[in-house]
């Protein structure tokens, strides 16, 4: 099966390619996944810490599960 990539309007033919990490590189971007990664770590900061109930039992620092 032949691959073909359309990049910047062009298409760039990747044949038969079996190299992996060539597709991914034409595929991702680093800098959406740098972005990503950063916002699944706030995400499960904020999700991922104890709701304290009983107002008396107070914390300074949060608390993650």
């Amino acid at each position: 099966m032949r691959v073909t990539i359309l990049e910047n309007g062009r298409e760039i033919d990747v044949g038969k390619s079996h190299d992996k990490e060539k597709l991914m590189d034409m595929l991702t971007y680093p800098e959406v996944e740098e972005a990503i990664k950063r916002r699944v770590e706030m995400k499960a900061k904020t999700y991922g810490q104890e709701v304290i109930i009983n107002m008396k039992e107070h914390r300074t620092e949060s608390v993650y599960k």
